[in-house]
């Protein structure tokens, strides 16, 4: 799978494991674009923003619970400040990152980035953790144009993924602000679910994927 895949990189026996391996996540995340192409066929934006989003927004710098929530008997009845559900919650990108060594530059996104990995499962935080410290993919492939030619397929795939999701915030979420509707608004303009400033997240790391390639 996936994630035998990507573990075994740095352990390769030779350059074609290396290769093997690099064209099967870049295989994977080709079909996985292919398949996320297909959103607009069954998620129409309307439905999602004015519908859907408001329930799955969260209640951390959500500009609509400024001052958090509260789930009577529990917690005290003290406000609680909970991220909303969103895809940077998911170990799939951040592994990849990981074991390709593409690396983000240090700011407030990165460290919203890290504060989404406590809603992951703790394995797949240790499996995202080993990956970022061990990995040396990038020193494996300097020597092997093939290798790096696959390796440079693995980061145009992930850039894709990447542009893709931004062209998606801007049909989901900045358009449909646009448009009155009798339900309310879906949140803020400006920030994905999780509460981040969803459209400078997503060009910086599309941009950043772009640059590392060899």
């Amino acid at each position: 799978n996936a994630a035998q895949i990507i573990s075994h990189l740095n352990s390769s026996s030779g350059q074609a494991d290396l290769a093997t391996g690099l064209s099967a996540i870049r295989d994977s995340m080709n079909r996985v674009n292919q398949i996320f192409r297909r959103m607009p066929e069954k998620c129409d934006p309307y439905i999602y923003y004015h519908r859907v989003r408001p329930f799955i927004f969260g209640t951390k710098d959500n500009p609509d619970l400024p001052n958090g929530l509260i789930y009577e008997g529990e917690f005290n009845e003290e406000p609680q400040y909970f991220r909303g559900e969103t895809g940077a919650q998911s170990s799939i990108i951040p592994s990849l990152d990981g074991a390709l060594q593409i690396e983000h530059t240090n700011d407030n996104l990165r460290h919203y980035l890290n504060e989404m990995r406590d809603y992951m499962p703790k394995p797949h935080r240790d499996f995202i953790t080993e990956l970022e410290n061990t990995s040396q993919v990038r020193n494996l492939i300097k020597d092997s144009k093939d290798c790096s030619d696959i390796y440079n397929a693995c980061l145009e795939e992930i850039r894709a993924f990447r542009a893709l999701h931004l062209e998606y915030a801007g049909t989901y979420i900045h358009k449909q602000s646009q448009i009155e509707n009798p339900f309310g608004r879906g949140g803020s303009t400006i920030t994905g679910t999780g509460g981040t400033p969803f459209m400078n997240y997503l060009k910086k790391h599309r941009d950043e994927t772009e640059n590392q390639k060899v």
